[in-house]
């Protein structure tokens, strides 16, 4: 819908152009503003098309390892965006496709070229923010995370976010994004 993409949108723009001002110097307060604006426009777009799976993960994260909602959703998000995308897989999908129009100037030869673009460059704002990168960089034990794996997966599958989610997702593929979040991966 017009009106939850454009809130989306904006709320976007908002989050790549201030999160890291707003990090680095809390009392930067045009930078909290914009970002204060930005949780509103993202709040109001959701409640109209809910969220994804993204969502649904970090749910179950959060719950399993008391990790804080953002910092759980920062960390699935680079996957969760390839995997919308299919970007491990051959030709292209509404997702995929969606993910290029919002590139906030990011630009590639092709639709791929562009997201894996954009995951890049969330992935280098994450660390120029200090947000970790992996669930072992949290003091989250590797085997309890790995034994937690199938229960997180199995709840993210039923939770009502996961319902609106670009792709359909099986649990084995919940279960092979939550493996991404351990550094070096799971054999």
């Amino acid at each position: 819908d017009d009106f939850t993409d454009a809130c989306a949108e904006k709320a976007i723009r908002l989050v790549w152009e201030y999160l890291e001002r707003a990090v680095l110097d809390g009392s930067d307060m045009e930078a909290r503003e914009h970002m204060h604006n930005a949780s509103c426009l993202a709040g109001i777009a959701f409640s109209n098309a809910s969220l994804g799976v993204c969502h649904s993960m970090a749910h179950a994260l959060g719950a399993h390892f008391h990790i804080p909602h953002g910092r759980s959703n920062a960390l699935i998000l680079p996957h969760v965006i390839a995997y919308n995308a299919g970007l491990e897989e051959n030709g292209e999908n509404e997702a995929l496709l969606r993910y290029e129009k919002i590139m906030l100037g990011i630009g590639g030869g092709t639709p791929k070229a562009a997201v894996h673009g954009l995951i890049r460059h969330i992935r280098n704002l994450m660390k120029r923010i200090g947000s970790p990168a992996y669930v072992t960089d949290l003091s989250v034990e590797r085997e309890a995370f790995e034994e937690a794996i199938p229960q997180m997966a199995e709840q993210a599958l039923k939770d009502n976010c996961t319902a609106t989610n670009p792709r359909v997702p099986e649990k084995q593929e919940l279960e092979y994004l939550y493996k991404k979040l351990c550094k070096g991966g799971i054999v």
